[in-house]
């Protein structure tokens, strides 16, 4: 029950007390054969509370965040730059773990990346030398046509001079030897013919468009698109090698990152600004893969983090506003809630809930108790009187209502116990007269003077 409940005495219940004061009678019939005794009694007027709609809870102040801090490959701790209690910054080392087999894994990479590079180097070498070695012989071909071409031409005009040479031999004007000369010559022109056509059909072995029409592909309309295709169906096989080089390459640049990887996962960066909060190891010690080497403990807002029963938490929602009373420090700290567990604790039956403050509280610490008040709704009014005037608990809470200077006896429906009595939520109204501390001898329908 909030502190802030607000008494309102209702004046016309006021006068009632006062004329109830004045008046005296028997008991009812329950108590008029007995006597007709009138008993006196102290009285108290039900009155109206202003309630604010709070839910409230008890836990402890918490950091918002803890990071445990492992390394991923297991070595020596070869530095811890900072102690327990220390302030780190997002960024800062906080660990250095050795492992020589880790070092040695990167040099190997660095040299197989070295190593592939080379070979990659020397394959595109072969494949620059390969695509000029291919025009130089798409050139030297046609070199050959035109030599071939001259010596046609120049066979021609032999035969034709060997013709005349004929005709003047059977004239008898040139020597038989000088026929014979000719004839030789023009054999021998003939059998060079050959020899270069024969030449030139060599050469043109992997530049032949069946050659290329063989390995699936289309031959080009223009020359010079021709002669590049010829010059990549050449050297297709040295293309394959450069690729092969690359490929080789990129693997040893993946094997070097992984190495460096490896490397850098031996180096602990804070991933949060705070303070260190436990060393699980000293210098010197070997940490293990997985295990926890620093826990650092964020200091960018504190929480209050409490539970409440699982009534109550199906009405709290991110964003409602709260108060935190931490008796250590004998403060009330401006809170909202951000988090609400979705699932509630088995053997409690409650739940977890959490609070963010509005200003960041440098006085407090975690593991400070904490008294939470969260603002579930607009506030209400009820009715309460004086926790001495009920009789029972539950369904079998009632009062002695005093009305014309008899009582009855009202049952009721109790809330919680405030600062200003006990909250009725049922079965009276603001203004009603009760009997306060009603004693053993008043029933109901018992007439009553009521005392000062």
């Amino acid at each position: 029950m909030s502190s802030g409940f607000k008494r309102m005495w209702n004046s016309s219940a006021k006068a009632l007390v006062a004329s109830l004061a004045l008046s005296t009678a028997s008991c009812g019939a329950s108590a008029a054969a007995a006597t007709e005794e009138v008993l006196p009694v102290r009285v108290a007027v039900a009155t109206s509370l202003t309630l604010d709609d709070e839910i409230q809870g008890y836990g402890a102040i918490a950091y918002s965040r803890k990071v445990d801090l492992a390394t991923a490959q297991s070595g020596v701790i070869a530095s811890l730059p900072y102690r327990e209690g220390e302030k780190v910054e997002k960024g800062d080392v906080v660990a250095v773990v050795t492992n020589p087999r880790v070092l040695l894994a990167l040099g190997i990479a660095e040299n197989g990346v070295a190593s592939a590079s080379a070979e990659l180097a020397l394959a595109e070498a072969r494949l620059f030398s390969g695509r000029l070695n291919a025009e130089s012989r798409l050139l030297d071909i046609e070199r050959e046509r035109m030599e071939l071409s001259l010596a046609r031409l120049e066979l021609r005009e032999a035969e034709r001079k060997q013709a005349d040479q004929e005709a003047l031999y059977a004239a008898g004007s040139v020597a038989e030897e000088t026929v014979r000369s000719g004839r030789f010559s023009l054999e021998s022109a003939k059998g060079g013919i050959e020899l270069i056509e024969r030449e030139i059909a060599s050469n043109l072995v992997g530049l032949r468009d069946e050659d290329l029409v063989a390995r699936g592909l289309r031959v080009p309309e223009g020359e010079a698109a021709r002669a590049a295709a010829l010059a990549d169906l050449c050297t297709e096989s040295l293309v394959a090698e450069r690729d092969a080089a690359k490929a080789s390459l990129e693997a040893a640049v993946k094997e070097l990152e992984a190495a460096g990887l490896a490397l850098a996962e031996l180096t602990l960066v804070a991933p949060i600004s705070g303070v260190v909060g436990t060393l699980h190891l000293e210098e010197g010690e070997r940490a293990d893969s997985g295990s926890p080497v620093i826990t650092l403990i964020g200091t960018d807002g504190l929480r209050a983090v409490f539970t409440v029963r699982e009534a109550l938490a199906v009405r709290l929602s991110p964003g409602l506003a709260a108060t935190v009373r931490v008796d250590a420090t004998g403060g009330e700290y401006a809170a909202v809630v951000d988090f609400v567990s979705p699932m509630a604790d088995s053997g409690s039956a409650s739940f977890t809930a959490r609070v963010a403050f509005v200003d960041d509280p440098k006085d407090l610490r975690p593991g400070m108790f904490a008294r939470v008040s969260v603002v579930a709704g607009p506030p209400t009014v009820a009715v309460v009187i004086p926790s001495s005037s009920t009789l029972g608990e539950g369904d079998q809470a009632s009062a002695f209502v005093v009305s014309d200077g008899v009582v009855w006896r009202r049952s009721l429906t109790l809330g919680d116990v405030g600062p200003g009595g006990r909250v009725v939520l049922s079965g009276l109204k603001v203004g009603e007269v009760v009997v306060d501390e009603p004693g053993s001898r008043l029933e109901e329908g018992c007439r009553v003077s009521i005392g000062r």
